[in-house]
C-alpha cells in the first residue's frame, strides 16, 4: 500500500519538474524572421488620442453633475425624513402610527382598529 503510494508521489514529481523544466517565459522569443517584434508586458502603452481624452473629460463631467444632483437629492430627502421623524405621531409611542393619539374606551366599548391591529 505504501508503495503504490510513493510510486505515485514520483510520477507527479517527475511531471512537475518536466512541466517546470519546459516552461517559456515572455523573455524567450526566438528570432524568426520577417516577424514583428514580441511586445514584452512592461512596455509603456501608446498615448490616446486627445479627441478621446476630451471626450472622456466631457463625461466625467456630466457624471460628476448627475453625482452632485444625486447628493443633493438624498440629502434633501434624508433631512425631510428627519422633519417628519419628529412629530409627535412618529416620537410618542403612544401614538400606535395614528395621526392623533387614539381615543382609549372603556373594555366593553372598545373597536377594532385596522392601522395598529390593536381594540382601543
Amino acid at each position: 500500500m505504501m508503495r503504490i503510494q510513493i510510486k505515485y508521489l514520483l510520477l507527479l514529481l517527475i511531471m512537475v519538474g518536466f512541466t517546470m523544466a519546459k516552461a517559456q517565459s515572455t523573455r524567450d522569443v526566438a528570432k524568426v524572421p520577417n516577424q514583428p517584434p514580441a511586445v514584452y508586458q512592461n512596455q509603456p502603452k501608446e498615448k490616446r488620442d486627445k479627441v478621446i481624452g476630451r471626450w472622456f473629460s466631457d463625461r466625467q463631467k456630466v457624471a460628476e453633475k448627475d453625482y452632485q444632483a444625486t447628493v443633493k437629492s438624498a440629502r434633501k430627502a434624508r433631512k425631510k425624513a428627519d422633519k417628519l421623524a419628529e412629530k409627535p405621531q412618529f416620537k410618542d409611542p403612544t401614538y400606535f402610527g395614528h395621526k392623533k393619539p387614539p381615543v382609549k374606551r372603556p373594555p366593553g366599548k372598545q373597536k377594532y382598529c385596522k392601522e395598529c391591529e390593536l381594540r382601543h
